[in-house]
């Protein structure tokens, strides 16, 4: 009778366990806020570790399932890593985008390009104006014999809430030279525009009797990142 030889014992799989362990540690930081962003090395060493075991329990060793638990769990906090940073990445995108920097590049770009006559103008506040193309008003005393530039300025009120254009800043240049705003009826009528509605207001200003270059400045209030520009000749 011959004698029942037993199988030969299974070997550890220690990278396995390893591959495990690196990889639970990994997942529970990756939950961490701002840990969570540098579990990486973990899940990698999980992963390594976790498919190495893998392969020795297809050769017969022991801890396979713990191997493959370690390996998805690895893989679960390079996902979780990955979402850490495109979070992080855009936060830190939209600081600099909100930076006082970036607000004085993007005011002072803004203020350095002149519109068209006609052209619509928006803050980020919600308030629009369109001013149109200057032309000569009539009616006025003039001492100096020039000539008077009159425009119109629709402003639309997106803002949320009542708008009052007795604070907006209107002033105008020509030929370089700044001009003498002349009296206008509207400029005794400031009832505030409501929420959603518009209203058009008209800018006479004193200029010479000969032609340059005008230029007509608006700004909504002085908290304004900008003003916009309308130039023209006249």
């Amino acid at each position: 009778m011959s004698a029942v030889v037993p199988p030969p014992p299974r070997s550890k799989n220690g990278i396995g366990i390893t591959g495990f362990a690196l990889g639970l540690l990994g997942f529970a930081l990756a939950f961490v806020p701002v840990v969570g962003v540098i579990s990486w090395p973990a899940a990698i060493l999980g992963l390594i570790f976790g498919i190495t075991g893998i392969g020795r329990a297809r050769d017969g060793a022991r801890n396979g399932p713990i191997a493959v638990a370690g390996t998805a769990l690895a893989g679960l906090t390079l996902l979780v890593c990955i979402a850490w940073i495109g979070l992080l990445g855009g936060g830190a995108a939209e600081v600099v985008g909100n930076s006082p920097a970036r607000q004085a590049a993007v005011a002072g770009a803004d203020a350095s390009a002149p519109l068209r006559f006609g052209a619509r103008h928006s803050w980020p506040g919600g308030e629009r104006v369109q001013v149109s193309a200057p032309h000569e008003g009539h009616g006025y005393p003039l001492v100096s014999g020039g000539r008077v530039a009159e425009v119109e300025l629709t402003i639309t009120n997106d803002t949320g809430h009542d708008l009052n254009p007795a604070g907006w800043n209107i002033t105008a240049t020509h030929g370089g030279r700044p001009t003498k705003p002349v009296f206008t009826d509207d400029q005794l009528v400031y009832a505030p525009i409501p929420a959603g509605a518009r209203a058009t207001l008209t800018r006479g200003f004193e200029v010479s009797g000969q032609v340059g270059e005008l230029r007509v400045s608006v700004q909504p209030n002085f908290l304004a990142q900008h003003a916009a520009h309308y130039s023209g000749p006249f």
